[in-house]
């Protein structure tokens, strides 16, 4: 399929699950679930896992990042001679984003990321030393369609899709690398009151730019128990994709809270190994 085909068949089937996503649930026995189960009333979990933020409210979000993927392989020459290569990537980043209600259980949701990279490429006795810069922008929405039936071994459920695009400038050229729509099932059960298993499974047709994965990742997933610690402190641990992760969200007043998140995932093989690592620190605003 040509380059265009594929950006148009992802843009439609990115508004066919926005369409989806959007179908309001005027079904009474929905409803009836909505009024007899238990809200997430701790504004630490009531933005996070499948919930959305609420009918009328605007939640801004920020974020500095640093992102350090290292690996090592050996390419072998025509001649059965082999080369040890080791390649570093540190790429600095910041994003912001908006979320709005448009109801109690349905939310628009933008971002924008960008980011500096620098690249060091060492095989023999080359070295390369290569710089860019990349541009993201994401639209998407959400649908807190099940909010469960107050045993905890029965989910809430919500569904999210959103179309991302990531534009860069590498050595002085400018790049579309892809337009790509994502997926996403996403599940909470409640464990007690301090207790959460958040977990979702998707479909993210954007190609990964690591070098020792697939080119393409279809499924996405995560897996994260998250403890409210205190009425003021979230803690969470889980599995993104792959990538082990740590995260912590601290309500500073009502309207504003503080995160952080550290991550790091690891292969390693006879002829290529990988180290990657990963740290956040934000803020997030509710606005109204």
């Amino acid at each position: 399929m040509k380059k265009n085909q594929k950006t148009l068949v992802s843009a439609l089937a990115f508004f066919a699950a926005v369409a989806l996503v959007g179908v309001n649930p005027a079904n009474a026995q929905i409803d009836l679930l909505h009024q007899t189960c238990q809200p997430d009333t701790n504004p630490l979990l009531a933005t996070s896992g499948p919930n959305t933020v609420g009918a009328g409210h605007l939640q801004l979000s920020g974020a500095l990042t640093w992102d350090y993927l290292g690996f090592e392989s050996t390419l072998y020459t025509l001649e059965n001679d082999y080369l040890q290569g080791k390649n570093i990537y540190n790429n600095y980043g910041a994003g912001v984003s908006l979320r709005y209600g448009l109801g109690q259980y349905f939310e628009l949701n933008a971002s924008v990321d960008g980011a500096y990279s620098h690249s060091i490429s060492n095989f023999g006795d080359t070295i390369i030393n290569e710089y860019g810069k990349a541009f993201s922008p994401c639209i998407g929405a959400k649908f807190y369609f099940y909010q469960g039936g107050g045993d905890p071994w029965v989910p809430r459920m919500a569904l999210a899709a959103g179309l991302s695009t990531l534009m860069s400038v590498h050595n002085g050229n400018f790049y579309i690398n892809y337009i790509a729509p994502r997926l996403d099932l996403q599940f909470r059960n409640r464990l007690g009151r301090r207790w959460t298993l958040d977990y979702s499974v998707g479909i993210d047709v954007a190609p990964t730019r690591v070098a020792v994965r697939s080119e393409y990742d279809y499924i996405c997933y995560s897996l994260f128990a998250r403890w409210l610690a205190t009425d003021r402190m979230l803690f969470s641990a889980g599995v993104e994709n792959g990538d082990g992760r740590l995260e912590m969200l601290y309500q500073v007043k009502p309207d504003l809270q503080l995160s952080a998140q550290a991550g790091i995932s690891a292969t390693a093989g006879i002829e290529m190994g990988m180290l990657q690592t990963y740290a956040a620190v934000g803020v997030n605003w509710m606005l109204k």
